[in-house]
């Protein structure tokens, strides 16, 4: 997933959710060694994001999508 196409991250006692445009991908807790692990993978997945640069211009194209 690309870091600029996340629009929320949602941590759970059960499982951590990253929102995209059309797609929400599920990582069950199951997946971390520790409850801490699981909240610092979303915690840092929610900043990266933030700090990535839209890659949309003003027009509304991606450089990324033809045209």
């Amino acid at each position: 997933v690309a870091l600029e196409m996340i629009s929320s991250v949602l941590e759970t006692a059960t499982h951590v959710f990253v929102q995209n445009p059309g797609v929400v991908i599920i990582i069950p807790a199951a997946a971390f060694a520790s409850a801490a692990e699981k909240q610092a993978f979303a915690v840092n997945l929610e900043a990266m994001a933030q700090e990535v640069p839209s890659w949309t211009s003003t027009d509304g194209s991606s450089p990324n999508t033809p045209d």
